[in-house]
């Protein structure tokens, strides 16, 4: 995959980010995560902010994705 610097990554199912945090250090992108689970939504904001990157992880399903349609 190939991502232009300053563009949005959605990540559906991204547990604690790990897979979202490499992309937005390799590529310069914004994340956008969603997850089930509250506590691993959490855990994704607490790390992405140590790291210090553009992030937005919330508590949602694939099926409900609460993002507007971009």
């Amino acid at each position: 995959m190939e991502f232009e610097p300053g563009t949005t990554f959605l990540d559906i199912g991204s547990c604690i980010g790990g897979p979202a945090r490499f992309i937005a250090s390799q590529y310069d992108v914004f994340v956008m995560g969603i997850f089930l689970t509250l506590e691993f939504v959490e855990t994704a904001r607490r790390i992405a902010k140590l790291v210090d990157l553009k992030f937005d992880f919330r508590v949602g399903s694939a099926l409900d994705v609460p993002f507007k349609d971009e």
